[in-house]
């Protein structure tokens, strides 16, 4: 719980010691009215945390002034940056800087690890490249091989509203280099109205466009009856040039007002472009020894009218074609979650119904084996047969050879990895409904993917792939 008014607070996580929590004078004994405040309010509890001589890393946290904005705040924040909210949640965190950062996942857990039972809650966000064997390029080189970091500053949004301002010292930083960082923050700007206009798209192209990508789809029926291939994901990629230079800190603000019930994300390292998103699907939630993931597959628009909508619903539901790619993820979820637990429940499939479109969706909760990490799920579960096709790696082998782009991190894991309550925890989501935001912000790389199986029709996949793109269409009218 965040604590009274008037005061910082100062949380210590170093290896071997345990956690103590002071409750120290702020500058002010208000909650700042305005960020000149606020800024001062954090650059001072920098210090001060700094003053006790302990050399342990350590965040330092102070509330900020009602109704802060946190896409307006991060919009005039520069990279490396983010955002993330979790499906369903009412918090939300946004970020700036770097004070650590692990490229490999298993190096961090086991850092991560070695932090005391009493230790503070901590988030490393970030994500991993689809492909590391597909050489980056297409706007992907500056995100790497992938990268979690703990953010230099977070500006965090609890699910009571309240909103917080929090610096993350490590043993190697200079404290008064940090708070002078906090003093130089940039302000939030004035909110985006939700339907202020974007730029207008001055050209639009398809990468595969549809003659090509008749021939993919035939390709990849092709392989299914002479290899060992059961399912294949053949993805496209959509340019939309620009008039104008895009925000897409605003961006993001309207895609998530256009699909509420997913989760939204934005990462954007030094440099580089911004990756940003709101995915349906979950590719698993950690909470100690307890893992949730769920398999998803098979899509269907929505409809205005009650009877249509649930005609599609139904058709859905019947669907073979449908039914038998969504067993093709189910089965690869339960058999690569069941060595990593003690026990492991899957519920049937139902229709997940989001505002634009309708998925089968099966969840699958288990109780892992003592000592498993983030990291180990994360190996075991990417890439499900719902982003690359079955059997994984050779479906992944099939989509390196016929796409003519790099997917970078579309399709791949993006969340958290960290500890709470001195447990392992962590909230990954697959990189779907996303784009690049080239830098410079006037090219935007939209992504999206069909399955294809047995019976699969060229023209239906391509028009499922235009519905997942509908998000993104609505935004910008008519692309």
């Amino acid at each position: 719980m965040p604590p009274p008014n008037g005061v910082f607070r100062s949380v210590f996580w170093e290896r071997g010691r345990r956690r103590t929590l002071h409750a120290m004078p702020a500058a002010s004994k208000t909650i700042p009215a305005d960020w000149d405040a606020t800024r001062h309010a954090l650059a001072e509890a920098v210090r001060r945390a700094a003053a006790s001589g302990e050399q342990r890393s350590r965040r330092v946290e102070v509330p900020v002034p009602d109704g802060t904005d946190l896409l307006a705040w991060l919009g005039r924040q520069p990279a490396p940056r983010g955002f993330w909210q979790g499906r369903g949640e009412k918090g939300a965190r946004a970020f700036a800087g770097v004070a650590d950062r692990f490229e490999d996942p298993d190096r961090l857990c086991a850092r991560l690890a070695k932090q005391p039972a009493a230790g503070a809650p901590l988030r490393y966000y970030g994500g991993t490249r689809f492909d590391p064997e597909h050489p980056a390029s297409n706007g992907w080189s500056r995100f790497g091989p992938g990268a979690f970091v703990l953010p230099r500053f977070e500006l965090v949004q609890h699910e009571d509203g309240k909103t917080w301002l929090a610096a993350h010292l490590t043993s190697r930083d200079e404290a008064e280099t940090v708070a002078a960082q906090a003093e130089q923050m940039a302000v939030p700007a004035a909110p985006v109205h939700p339907r202020a206009a974007l730029p207008p798209v001055a050209h639009r192209t398809d990468g595969p466009g549809p003659e090509d990508w008749a021939h993919g789809v035939q390709d990849a029926l092709d392989a299914l009856r002479g290899s060992g291939l059961q399912k294949v994901v053949l993805a496209r990629r959509t340019t939309l040039e620009l008039a104008s230079a895009l925000d897409p800190a605003a961006l993001l603000g309207r895609l998530h007002a256009a699909a509420p019930a997913g989760f939204a994300f934005l990462f954007q390292p030094a440099h580089a472009g911004v990756f940003l998103g709101v995915s349906p699907e979950r590719l698993f939630r950690q909470r100690g020894g307890r893992v949730e993931s769920e398999a998803v597959a098979g899509t269907r628009p929505r409809a205005p009218a009650a009877a249509e909508d649930a005609a599609l619903r139904n058709e859905l539901l019947d669907s073979e074609k449908d039914r038998r790619e969504h067993a093709f993820v189910q089965r690869y979820v339960a058999g690569a979650l069941r060595p990593l637990c003690t026990s492991l429940r899957q519920e049937e499939a139902a229709p997940l119904t989001l505002r634009r479109g309708r998925h089968l969706r099966a969840r699958l909760r288990g109780r892992l084996h003592d000592g498993t990490s983030p990291a180990e799920v994360l190996r075991a579960l990417h890439p499900t047969p719902a982003v690359a096709g079955m059997p994984p790696e050779a479906a992944r082998a099939f989509i390196r050879e016929r796409e003519p782009f790099d997917r970078g991190w579309y399709a791949a894991p993006v969340g958290w990895v960290g500890r709470r309550d001195g447990l392992p925890a962590a909230e990954l989501a697959v990189g779907l409904r996303s784009g690049l935001v080239r830098k410079g912000g006037k090219r935007l790389d939209l992504f999206a993917g069909a399955g294809l199986v047995e019976g699969s029709v060229p023209q239906q996949e391509w028009d499922e792939v235009e519905q997942k793109l509908s998000n993104f269409a609505a935004l910008f009218g008519r692309i």
